[in-house]
């Protein structure tokens, strides 16, 4: 019986650390890309999503620490409004708003988004084109609005996309739930954050 166990037991060691390197690599290699979605000094309350939570920021500072700083990409969201007035229409750009102050900020490469979807931003649209990652995770808010619309535009222009559900947030996590079923059912893939 003792013959059997050593045996048993190396192998055992040998198929787990196997997995486990093979599942990291699947998401975290030089091809990948993180996105960190409007992230901002109370783009939360603004976007009706409740505050940020210390969990939340936790787990996206966590992620962004398993990634070479150079494959680390900040989104900022911009709003614009329609104005009205005797003078006629027309759209005022709201005062910009900063990335969150707990936000761990690792690279120098932050964008402007105006609309949902990040890949509509002309200048990230190139830098993403240049670099050309085979994959992209993308964390933040909101995994019903800002995170999801860029996930779906990120999938249809080929990329294949990862989202962490523990490193999204949402109005509600009815919501969360919902847009996250969305994604999976679109071909995204959707990994959690213990898989880290």
């Amino acid at each position: 019986m003792k013959k059997l166990y050593f045996p048993f037991l190396l192998i055992s060691i040998f198929l787990i650390s196997t997995a486990e390197t093979f599942s990291q690599g699947k998401v975290f290699d030089d091809e990948t890309i993180l996105m960190v979605v409007d992230v901002q000094e109370g783009f939360a309350e603004r976007m009706g999503v409740e505050p940020i939570e210390e969990t939340f920021l936790q787990n996206v500072n966590m992620v962004i620490s398993k990634f070479d700083p150079n494959s680390v990409v900040y989104i900022k969201g911009i709003f614009r409004v329609l104005s009205l007035s005797l003078k006629g229409m027309h759209v005022d750009t709201l005062p910009d708003v900063d990335f969150d102050k707990r936000l761990n900020m690792v690279s120098d490469y932050k964008f402007s988004k105006f609309k949902a979807d990040a890949f509509t931003a002309e200048d990230f649209a190139a830098f993403i084109k240049k670099r050309n990652p085979k994959k992209i995770v993308v964390i933040g808010l909101a995994a019903d609005q800002c995170a999801y619309e860029t996930i779906i535009g990120g999938k249809k222009l080929g990329y294949q996309m990862v989202a962490i559900p523990e490193a999204l947030l949402s109005k509600t996590e009815k919501k969360k739930a919902k847009a996250l079923k969305k994604m999976k059912k679109a071909g995204v893939r959707i990994i959690g954050i213990e898989e880290f």
